[in-house]
């Protein structure tokens, strides 16, 4: 195997060293890939998180998340958690959060679940949210929901506001009121909120839940949404 910790370093260096780096290291991803590579591929991964929290610059950080994203596995999602959660150079944070976006399974949809409940800025937790609203159904996991609930109810609006949509993806009538609850002052959160109940009410229809979706979709119409927003509830209902 070639040597990351020497080819992460030169990933910051000037073109053509660090396109040179950055394909020694695709090859790697690739070849790992193989179904009999598993070892290599656990050991990739350990190698390119590590990198990933070490003292790199931003664009080898971009690129080593990139990687260790395609790599990872359980063992390294307590790493890439520590990295989000530590880091005091953002970019290399919120790459952390985007690899652990990629990872399947309860490992990481935990390691999310802290994030959005505990990110050291709004744009963490936000974009924790987002990746956990992605989480659905039988993906969801466990607490994904429920987080998601207590996000809606922070009194920072963004992380609210992108609580109540990723909730719209669930298929639950119930979550309506947790999405209606949210403290939308300014048009722009108004419309939000709107949006994300109309959301609602389209994946309940979907999914054989007429009259749930009927109650979400006229209380949108009797409401103080947006007269196109009004338009497509009322297509939605038939």
């Amino acid at each position: 195997m070639a040597n990351i910790s020497e080819l992460a370093t030169k990933l910051d260096s000037p073109p053509p060293e660090a396109r040179i780096a950055q394909q020694a290291i695709l090859t790697e991803v690739w070849h790992s890939g193989a179904k009999d590579q598993q070892k290599k591929r656990a050991e990739l991964g350990e190698q390119l998180t590590a990198e990933l929290a070490g003292k790199h610059k931003p664009t080898a950080n971009i690129k080593l998340a990139e990687y260790a994203s395609l790599t990872a596995g359980d063992k390294q999602v307590d790493s890439l958690l520590n990295v989000a959660q530590t880091s005091k150079e953002a970019h290399t944070a919120h790459m952390a959060c985007w690899a652990l976006d990629r990872l399947p399974g309860e490992a990481s949809t935990a390691a999310l679940v802290k994030l959005a409940g505990a990110g050291k800025s709004v744009d963490m937790c936000v974009a924790a949210i987002n990746a956990l609203g992605q989480r659905v159904g039988s993906n969801a996991g466990k607490g994904v929901v429920d987080t998601l609930k207590k996000c809606a109810a922070e009194k920072e609006v963004e992380v609210a506001l992108a609580a109540g949509e990723a909730l719209a993806n669930h298929a639950e009538a119930a979550l309506d009121a947790t999405i209606a609850g949210i403290k939308a002052e300014s048009d722009r959160a108004k419309l939000r909120v709107a949006k994300a109940r109309i959301r609602l009410g389209e994946g309940l229809v979907k999914a054989g839940k007429k009259d749930d979706a009927k109650k979400i979709l006229q209380a949108v119409i009797d409401g103080d949404a947006e007269p196109a927003q009004k338009k497509v509830a009322k297509k939605l209902l038939g």
